[in-house]
């Protein structure tokens, strides 16, 4: 088992930039995306632009194993963003 330290750095962030790398980066008339790989990990993030609710944008975060292709992190956008915001009122 790993010790505590391994989880939790010495360090004001539990995250540190230089862990990330940014492999993609756009925007659509939907969102801003960002694609990031940290210690073999693919990191999807979406922002939308646009909104039903004033001052409130959604992010969707997708985590997974396997790297996704720019049609693919970009056909994702459409559903992730209108199933978080079917959860807003």
């Amino acid at each position: 088992m790993a010790n505590k330290s391994t989880y939790f750095p010495r360090s004001s962030h539990f995250y540190k930039w230089e862990w990330f790398t940014l492999l993609y980066e756009n925007e659509n008339e939907k969102a801003y995306i960002k694609s990031y790989l940290s210690k073999g990990i693919y990191i999807n993030i979406y922002v939308a632009k646009n909104s039903k609710n004033e001052n409130c944008y959604p992010i969707v975060s997708l985590v997974t194993p396997v790297k996704l292709s720019e049609k693919e992190i970009e056909e994702a956008t459409e559903n992730f963003l209108n199933e978080a915001e079917s959860f807003l009122k």
